[in-house]
């Protein structure tokens, strides 16, 4: 179900959509924001806890 839901945003997303996720790493500097552009929602799926 989860890959159909991508599947769907990604053909309702334009290709310049920015979206950000909340990039939660436990080495370094700890949780922050990152920003990515284009429709690769996978690029977001490591150390991600959701997407706004």
């Amino acid at each position: 179900m989860i890959g159909r839901l991508r599947v769907l945003l990604l053909l309702l997303y334009p290709i310049t959509h920015c979206f950000r996720c909340y990039n939660m790493t436990l080495t370094g500097d700890g949780a922050k924001w990152n920003t990515r552009t284009g429709l690769q929602f996978i690029e977001c799926d490591d150390g991600c806890l959701f997407m706004v």
